[in-house]
This record gives structure tokens, sequence and C-alpha cells, in this order.
């Protein structure tokens, strides 16, 4: 299944409380554990990550679901978004990367354009988790700011960025989808 043709793609909407919930029990310790994704790719050096389920060398089948997962116990907490996405895709499909990103107050991802096997064949998909009309995200030159509790695709084959000009971090839930 291609990319679709535009730049933004709303799936579903969701009760995101449950997930922000979890997200604003983290402490710093928790954001700061994980330093690989911000230090590897200088376009997401102003953003912290927790890896819910992700391997470094972005394998496209059997993804690894880290310890983060359990203790967030994500299987039951994403199980509805989830099966929206699935839902969307209507048929078998899978979550290869799940991500928790806060990007800073102030803080900006410079527009890049996602490379690699599996980064451009697994549907983005973004659950704005923390945000505020502070925050936009630009797809292929389209400005606009997310709603909490709405599940969007991003084309990110495209050139993106995302510039957080309030004084509060933003934190979205990433799913990379595998459509089979």
């Amino acid at each position: 299944m291609d990319k679709f043709e535009g730049n933004f793609r709303l799936i579903d909407t969701c009760d995101i409380a449950p997930v922000a919930d979890k997200v604003n029990a983290l402490n710093e310790d928790d954001w700061n554990a994980i330093d690989w994704r911000q230090n590897r790719f200088e376009a997401h050096k102003h953003t912290q990550t927790i890896e819910l389920i992700f391997d470094r060398d972005f394998r496209h089948e059997n993804p690894t679901q880290r310890a983060m997962y359990d203790r967030l116990g994500c299987e039951e907490l994403l199980a509805p978004i989830l099966d929206s996405i699935a839902d969307y895709y209507t048929g078998e499909g899978y979550p290869v990367r799940i991500l928790l990103v806060r990007l800073k107050a102030k803080g900006g991802i410079p527009q890049h354009v996602d490379t690699g096997y599996s980064l451009t064949t697994a549907r983005r998909i973004h659950v704005p988790v923390v945000t505020n009309e502070g925050v936009v995200f630009t797809v292929g030159g389209e400005p606009r700011s997310l709603p909490a509790g709405e599940i969007w695709e991003i084309n990110n084959t495209r050139e993106h960025s995302v510039e957080n000009t309030s004084d509060r971090d933003r934190v979205h839930l990433i799913v990379d989808w595998v459509v089979q």
C-alpha cells in the first residue's frame, strides 16, 4: 500500500485521558533514561523519547516490546487506539514502532524527510496526548495544530517539521503501522 497523496489524514478520535494520565505520571528520569534517538538524529535534538515498541535497526517485522510497554500497561491502555488504526486500514497489520515523544517548550523539529524502507513503508501515525495551539505541525508545506485525542496519519515521505512556540512541553504517541 503506497502513501496517500495528501499531507495529513484523520483516522479517528479517541479518549486520550487514560494515556495522558500515564504520561503526566512519568518523571524526568523516565524521560531521560534513553537518549539514543535525539543523539542519533539531529532533527530530534529537542525531543525526549520513551520507547514502547522499538528496534534501533528499524526492522519491519518482529518488533521488540520494551520494559516501559509493560510498566505503563500499554496492551490495555493502547488497545482502543490500535484497534482504531487496524479498523481504518481494514485488514491485518501491526505496530512495528510505538514511541512517546516529548517536544520541549519553545523547541522544534526542523524540516526533514524520513528515509529507509521501514520508515517510508509503515504508516506514520501521530496521536497528540499533551498539546496546545502553540504547537504547529507542518507537512508538505501545510501547517496544522493537531488536537489531543485525534489520530492522524502524516505523510512522512514529504518534508515535515514541528514548532512548539508555547511554554509547555508537547507529547505525541507515535505509531508506525505496517499494513499487510
